[in-house]
């Protein structure tokens, strides 16, 4: 169970009339899903008690003798209409009573072709939160990314929240957070252990550590091997680096993945102060992006091409894989 502070006369709830100091500064509690659970006052006492059935719909809604107060981020932490009790996640709408399914079309559906447009996570509401939308996340892995991008919690991190959101804009790839101990991949390419890889069904698994760092160096912080790994993804989001098969069989990282810029990045935004030797990783400084990878690699044939990216600037193809460069 997480919780957040919140100010009810704040940015969170600026329509909200606030009846009382008690009720003003309160605090949310959470499941693993992030929905609101217990709503409490600054003394701990609890001004509203939530319960949920999968899809969201309201199982219990509780409240304190005397309060009128009513949370308004309810099921996965989403903002609630208050005029037509739907769910409010950014890309659309969802009608958490009547048809448990979104309003409207995936406008990422092309990402999940065997699955309904207005299917809610699949239709697995206990397994999954859907962050937006738009991409499928896995309530199971991401607590510490949750944190990192929530604006209402203290772990709150801006330049990482950046990030995380340009990526999930990326209307092309879907990016799948894994913990290094809890996946592996294989020679086909399947993430089933380290670092940033291509999954089977061409997801971008950024595999992270959390808190190891720290009992290595004492001056790392446990989210400096997570801010790397989604560096990395950004550079790879950015079209500097890609993936291609050798000898059709092992997927490879190809162009420049630039560990020097995603250290220093990940020291400088997740806090920490230990420095790092780039000597041993052998940094192929002459290889621009995964483009010019892909001609370097055939340059009779390929010199003066262009791969054919399709409309997402995303090339697919000859056992490659990799993102447009961005001018």
């Amino acid at each position: 169970m997480s919780f957040y502070h919140s100010d009810l006369c704040g940015s969170r709830a600026q329509s909200q009339t606030c009846l009382s100091y008690a009720e003003m500064k309160q605090s949310v509690r959470s499941k693993h899903l992030g929905s609101a659970s217990w709503i409490t006052d600054f003394e701990g006492i609890a001004v509203q008690h939530l319960q949920y059935l999968p899809y969201g719909e309201p199982y219990v809604d509780q409240r304190h003798a005397g309060s009128t107060y009513s949370e308004r981020f309810t099921f996965t932490g989403k903002e609630k209409d208050l005029e037509t009790g739907y769910g409010y996640f950014g890309a659309r709408y969802m009608d958490h009573e009547l048809m448990t399914m979104w309003l409207s079309v995936d406008p990422m559906a092309d990402k999940y072709p065997s699955i309904s447009p207005y299917a809610y996570c699949a239709w697995n509401p206990i397994k999954f939160v859907d962050p937006d939308g738009r991409i499928i996340d896995s309530a199971s892995v991401t607590q510490e990314i949750k944190d990192l991008i929530n604006p209402l919690h203290n772990s709150y991190n801006e330049e990482f929240a950046s990030v995380y959101q340009d990526l999930e804009a990326d209307p092309s790839v879907t990016y799948r957070f894994e913990r290094w101990n809890e996946f592996h991949i294989n020679k086909e390419g399947k993430a089933t252990s380290g670092g940033t890889t291509l999954a089977d069904d061409r997801a971008v698994v950024i595999g992270y550590t959390w808190g190891l760092e720290t009992t290595i160096n004492k001056e790392n912080t446990p989210s400096r091997a997570l801010c790397e790994e989604i560096c990395h993804a950004k550079q790879f989001c950015d079209g500097k680096w890609g993936f291609a098969k050798t000898h059709g069989v092992l997927w490879v990282t190809c162009g420049n993945v630039d560990e020097e810029e995603a250290h220093i990045w990940a020291a400088r935004v997740s806090g920490s102060t230990s420095k790092v030797d780039y000597s041993h990783y052998n940094l192929d400084q002459t290889t621009t992006s995964a483009e010019h990878a892909w001609i370097k690699d055939n340059p009779a044939v390929r010199t003066g091409a262009a791969p054919k990216y399709d409309n997402n600037g995303l090339y697919s193809a000859e056992f490659w894989f990799f993102k447009q460069p961005k001018k």
